[in-house]
């Protein structure tokens, strides 16, 4: 059967666009910054009418969310990356698991990520967040510490961790790495980075020991 291409393309204009507006409010949010940059700027920036915007965020407020909410997909779907392969293998019964090795990619991942999105993240979370943006936050949180809670867990049952509380464990992990990496790229400290990253990995270890 025939695939009408120009019916495909035009149902993934809408998705394109909306993908271009993005790009360019990531882009002036970060460079000229977040209370500066005006829907006009963003259009223009995107090549697009002014009006066009409007089909797609009803303010630029919607747009903030809306930029925000890909960053944070974007570090949730990286830690999601690193993880799964981890549970495929504990739920095969696999319990030949570096531990220590998934740590350091989780690490990696998250440290990358902050390090690659710093001028947007400045930008975005330290100008009084509003409600829906907040949300987007703590939705992204809540995702991440499910999924570490899960690792714990499934370490647990195979013996390659001794994990007591792993909801608790998860979250002062990913609050406590968290802020001290927030607080390295708010002062413009960067080289300090892999130190921070090799205190946060022999902490991390120490609590996910196995059971002696």
């Amino acid at each position: 059967m025939a695939v009408d291409l120009s019916v495909k393309a035009r149902t993934k204009q809408p998705e394109i666009r909306r993908d271009q507006l993005l790009d360019a409010a990531e882009k002036l949010f970060a460079t000229k910054g977040l209370v500066e940059t005006t829907v006009a700027d963003i259009s223009e920036e995107a090549g697009v009418a002014k009006g066009t915007f409007y089909l797609y965020f009803p303010s630029k407020g919607h747009c903030v969310v809306a930029v925000k909410k890909r960053l944070a997909d974007g570090i949730v779907d990286r830690f999601i990356a690193v993880l799964a392969p981890e549970f495929d293998r504990l739920a095969r019964g696999d319990a030949d698991i570096d531990v220590p090795a998934v740590t350091a990619r989780i690490l990696d991942v998250s440290f990358s990520y902050a390090a690659e999105h710093a001028d947007i993240h400045q930008a975005l979370f330290h100008v009084g967040d509003t409600h829906e943006v907040d949300q987007v936050s703590l939705e992204a949180e809540a995702a991440i510490v499910s999924c570490l809670t899960q690792a714990f867990r499934m370490m647990n049952e195979a013996g390659v961790a001794a994990v007591k509380h792993p909801e608790h464990t998860a979250r002062i992990l990913f609050s406590g790495v968290h802020w001290a990496l927030e607080d390295l790229l708010r002062r413009d400290r960067p080289e300090r980075l892999h130190d921070l990253k090799e205190t946060a990995l022999e902490m991390v270890t120490r609590v996910l020991a196995p059971p002696s």
